[in-house]
């Protein structure tokens, strides 16, 4: 076994150099290197050898005895044998004066190599790097770190955040300072591919030295000049993790950066920054902890959900400055929709997105379908074609075979799956590189715990929903029980959407048939509902030839209407998808549910106009429409606006409905849908209440309540608005104890399953805590969401509600607008009423007690 002494061999390699007549080597001189010791010794040796010796190519053992042979009698030595005995013994200080070098020539050379990783770096960027933009979070982390006394830190995120770019654009930016006299720093910027030349024995230190021509040992005496001394020297080595290196060769490489650190420690303005993937930098933060060295790390601005990444997604800011970089024509709206911000925001879409559209790069029209195309193609172009297709395909299917929901993610136990990842080694790691799937390491003492999970929802959304249809083998009943089942609320809607999406891609539109027996929340529906608008705007579910049969919005579908047909889903993006459906080819009756809803929309928004044009419509369909109505949902419209509008209370809509109360639904209207029947019957409520007899009231939301008793399942959605009406009429007829207990009922409810609620609902939650205010004495809590209503930016579509909130808000607070939220809440309120034609008079419930006060 032979021995090869670290710092003998630096000084044999130093020899050749002089030997050479070269002051520093670069991987272009290794060639002629090579063909001057063939000439000289008259034996072959390799430029790739000699490229390994110096570092420019990976090594994973020390030299041959023939290499190092062959490299001493190049230098005049018998042996390797002859020198090593040599040297072995020679004093290794080294004269300061020997270095033909001086300190403006050294910082040249560690100039020009951080230029040429940036101009590599550079050219690989997928959107030219002169249309990138600067990062804000990680320019503030890194101008934080060196302001600090820290000596390293680390940016650190999964794959595809856009690490490399955001570095590189601050190295670029610190350069052209140096340039223009702002700074003295001295930067030695670094790919970590070069280091794969460091074996063990050789420092860290040392290399650098080499690498820059310098010789081992002389860094002292390099260093302590009077022009390194005054200033900064920062060491930045990108992509350092193990997408580079093997998990033991990364060891190896982050020990050698640790006593890096410690030998310099006496130059604090020497530092070190490192881009890391977050399975890496978990890996090193428990060496750093085990050894307690973390104090001298600045790690950014990480918290306790997200301590495995402190580089952020794009912010709205970001986006929109970097598609105007692109794109100086683009029209961009000034709030981006929610699934656009939300797709955009991961840099490695983005970056994916302008691969595919870089001469059409037009984000105006991104809609639902074509980020969901972006994507698909992503997914095809990552695991469908390319290496290690199959491979991919069986281990993806075994990952979500053995996963399951923690916290809101799907996690596959690495431990679980161990013996699939050996078998199927290079489709992993394939897919660990591309950002895809990533690791996790949460172990704790005495438990091990370390899993798998997909680096964006999305991903795993998209590849859950083709293993589904593929086990299913057709979208259909038993594939909406396996989403109902064995998907989480969070991620349900999701994987629909994904299904829809290569349902309507593929022409497969009985999906529509089995939609309705997905169980979703009310707020989970209103995300869906938002996706089918867009499709039907882009008319993807009209396709030339198709037969409106083949359509889910048909004659023959009605199930679907009933599936989104519901008052918590007023909104103007339930507006805008009511109009989108009248689009179609549709019967009378559902033409008639569609301009319904759409005028209750118009009450809820006090918007008198479009309620007129609703009545309208309505108006000219036939009487025989109407007559499977248990109540002419118009009689109840014309009701409530003549009454907004004039204080007038119409009798016709009144008349049938103490019909219904007494006699309750025929045999022939007890056709309807309950999902049409639930919109009519909280219609009726509200038509009610403008009459104010309570005992009227009370008797319908008791008639009311054995009609939802009868249906075949429990609609708990339909009840909370039915509470928020018993509720109101207890109150109002005096029965404050039983009141106040069905509002704790209904606001207990609310606290155990928010994300349930859609925003309508909320606002009336808001509503009813205004109304018990002056019995519940729980201000606290309503100012609360006074200020959450009045600061709030987005534009309102439920105004009806809001105002009435903040009137009977105002009227507790008698009117005193001493407080900052106080006045923001009068200033809410007088714009909400001055932007109606309905009279506040008619509208405001309060008005007979306080409304006279607070209008004028």
């Amino acid at each position: 076994m032979r021995i090869v002494l670290p710092f003998v061999f630096e000084q044999l390699k130093q020899e050749v150099l002089d030997k050479s007549d070269l002051s520093t080597i670069t991987s272009s001189d290794c060639q002629a290197l090579a063909y001057k010791i063939s000439k000289q010794t008259k034996k072959q040796i390799s430029d790739t050898t000699i490229k390994r010796i110096y570092g420019f190519a990976l090594s994973n053992s020390v030299p041959s005895v023939y290499t190092l042979n062959l490299l001493a009698e190049y230098c005049g030595y018998p042996s390797w044998d002859n020198f090593s005995d040599q040297h072995a013994k020679k004093s290794t200080e080294v004269n300061v004066k020997e270095i033909k070098k001086d300190t403006e020539s050294i910082l040249d050379i560690i100039r020009k190599t951080t230029h040429n990783t940036l101009q590599v770096l550079k050219n690989k960027c997928v959107i030219p790097f002169n249309l990138t933009i600067d990062r804000d979070g990680i320019n503030e982390h890194l101008e934080v770190f060196l302001t600090g006394e820290f000596r390293a830190t680390v940016l650190t995120s999964p794959a595809g955040y856009g690490k490399t770019v955001g570095l590189c654009r601050w190295v670029e930016a610190q350069l052209n300072k140096a340039l223009i006299n702002e700074n003295n720093d001295n930067i030695l910027f670094l790919n970590s591919k070069v280091l794969a030349g460091l074996s063990p024995g050789v420092t860290l230190i040392d290399w650098l030295l080499a690498l820059i021509g310098l010789p081992a040992y002389s860094f002292r005496k390099i260093f302590d000049t009077e022009r390194l001394k005054r200033d900064n020297f920062y060491l930045i080595i990108d992509e350092f993790d193990g997408n580079a290196f093997k998990p033991e060769h990364l060891e190896l490489l982050f020990n050698m950066l640790l006593d890096f650190l410690a030998v310099t420690s006496d130059w604090p303005g020497i530092k070190v920054i490192l881009t890391m993937r977050s399975t890496a930098w978990q890996d090193c933060k428990k060496r750093l902890d085990l050894d307690d060295k973390g104090e001298d790390w600045f790690l950014g601005f990480m918290n306790n959900e997200r301590y495995d990444r402190n580089v952020s997604p794009f912010n709205t800011h970001e986006i929109k400055e970097l598609c105007l970089r692109i794109n100086p024509s683009i029209r961009l709206p000034e709030i981006l929709q929610p699934e656009v911000l939300s797709f955009f925001s991961y840099p490695l879409f983005f970056q994916y997105y302008y691969q595919k559209n870089h001469t059409d790069f037009l984000m105006e029209e991104l809609d639902y379908f074509k980020i969901y195309e972006v994507i698909s193609s992503y997914i095809y172009d990552k695991i469908y074609v390319g290496k290690y297709t199959t491979e991919k395909v069986l281990l993806m299917r075994v990952l979500l075979d053995n996963g399951h929901f923690k916290n809101g993610k799907y996690i596959i136990d690495k431990i679980k799956v161990y013996e699939y990842l050996k078998t199927y080694k290079d489709a992993y790691q394939d897919l660990i590189s591309i950002g895809f799937l990533r690791e996790v390491n949460q172990s704790k003492e005495a438990q091990y715990e370390e899993y798998i999970e997909f680096t964006n929802k999305r991903l795993f959304a998209a590849t859950m929903a083709a293993k589904l249809l593929h086990d299913c083998g057709s979208y259909n009943d038993v594939m909406c029980l396996d989403i109902s089942n064995k998907i989480v609320p969070e991620y349900r809607v999701y994987v629909l959407k994904w299904c829809i999406f290569n349902a309507v891609k593929t022409k497969q539109y009985e999906i529509f048939t089995h939609l309705s027996k997905i169980d979703l929340s009310a707020s989970e529906k209103a995300l869906l509902l938002s996706f089918l608008s867009s499709l039907i705007k882009r008319n993807f579910l009209l396709p030339p030839g198709a037969k409106a049969d083949a359509i889910f919005f048909s004659d023959k579908q009605e199930g679907i209407f009933e599936y989104f047909f519901g008052f918590e889903f007023v909104s103007f993006e339930y507006e805008q998808a009511l109009k989108d459906l009248l689009k179609l080819d549709l019967n009378e009756v559902l033409k008639i549910w569609i301009n319904v809803c759409l005028a209750i929309i118009y009450i809820i928004q006090l918007n008198a106009e479009e309620v007129e044009a609703s009545m309208k419509t309505l108006r000219a369909f036939s009487d025989e429409a109407f007559s499977n109505f248990q109540i002419n949902p118009l009689y109840c419209i014309e009701t409530i606006y003549n009454y907004f509008k004039f204080g007038i209370v119409t009798k016709k809509a009144l008349i049938q409905i103490t019909r219904f109360l007494f006699n309750g639904p025929n045999e022939k209207t007890k056709l309807n849908n309950v999902g049409s029947n639930n919109v009519l019957y909280l219609l009726v409520a509200g038509t009610v209440q403008i009459a104010s007899n309570q005992t009227k009231s009370m008797r319908l939301v008791k008639k009311l309540k054995q009609l939802h008793a009868q249906q075949e399942t429990f609609n708990p959605t339909y009840n909370f608005f039915l509470q928020v009406v018993e509720t109101d009429a207890l109150l109002a007829s005096g029965n404050i104890e039983q009141g106040l207990k069905l509002y704790h009922e209904v606001l207990s409810e609310y606290r155990n399953n928010q994300v349930k609620y859609t925003p309508f609902m909320k606002v009336h939650l808001d509503f009813l805590s205004a109304s018990v205010l002056k019995y519940s004495g729980d201000g606290e809590h309503m100012k609360t969401v006074i200020e959450k209503m009045v600061y709030s930016t987005k534009k309102t579509s439920h105004k009806l509600i809001e105002v009435n909130t903040l009137s009977i808000y105002l009227e507790h607070e008698k009117f005193e607008k001493n407080t900052e939220v106080n006045r923001a809440a009068y200033v809410k309120f007088k714009k909400l009423i001055l932007s109606t034609e309905f009279n506040p008079q008619w509208f405001l419930f309060n008005y007979e007690r306080a409304g006279n006060k607070i209008v004028y």
